[in-house]
Formats: C-alpha cells, structure tokens, sequence
C-alpha cells in the first residue's frame, strides 16, 4: 500500500510481492504495479467510475484542518446491491462482503447511499 503521508514518493522504490498457489502445477502470471491517477479525492469532488465484483474502486480522502467530518454520498442509476466501505488507508484491504463487516463504516444499497464519516 502507499505511504500517502509521504509528500513525494520516489520511482524505483522497491515493493515486495508474494504469490503463492495451492495448486501443485508451476503457474505463470505477469505483475503491472502503476500509479493510480486520481486516486486522491477532495471535498466537493464528484466522480462517475463502474464497478463490479472483480473490480472494486478505491479512492483516498484526507480530512483538511478545517473538517471533523465528512458525508459520502453514493449514486447508482440501476438497482443492483452493493455496497460502500469506508476503511483506514492501511492493508490490507478489506473488498469483500464477508470482510468489511470487521473495519471501518460500510452501507449497504441499491440506488442511493450516505455515510458519515467523523475524524
């Protein structure tokens, strides 16, 4: 996970990673670590992002000096349900239904959701 406490992380800093199988085959499987543009949120910011099972989002939010709180407010144009997690940016992270019932704030939903988010 990034040390977003960092202001300016370096390129070339080394990441471990660690995959494994329980399978007795050899498995081959190809790595891309990048950085995320806009993973940084702000109050205010609204963003349109499609998600689904494999492909959760995640996004970062730094309270400013001037906030105790903070509303996350989610829309969805189907009626499909899912879920919205709040959690501290620390890993690991927690993206299934099973999991996020132990850390942080979470809401379940179809169409509409808010979460309050204090300090």
């Amino acid at each position: 996970c990034p040390d977003l406490e960092r202001e300016n992380v370096r390129s070339g800093e080394t990441v471990y990673v660690d995959v494994s199988t329980a399978g007795n085959a050899t498995l081959g499987y190809v790595l891309r670590a990048e950085v995320l543009e806009g993973f940084q949120v702000t109050s205010g910011m609204s963003q349109t992002v499609i998600v689904s099972p494999p492909a959760p989002v995640y996004y970062h939010y730094q309270f400013q000096p001037n906030e105790d709180s903070v509303r996350v407010l989610v829309e969805s144009p189907d009626s499909q349900c899912a879920i919205v997690s709040i959690q501290q940016p620390n890993c690991p992270v927690y993206d299934l239904a099973r999991d996020i019932l132990y850390s942080g704030a979470y809401q379940t939903f179809t169409t509409q959701a808010a979460v309050f988010i204090d300090r």
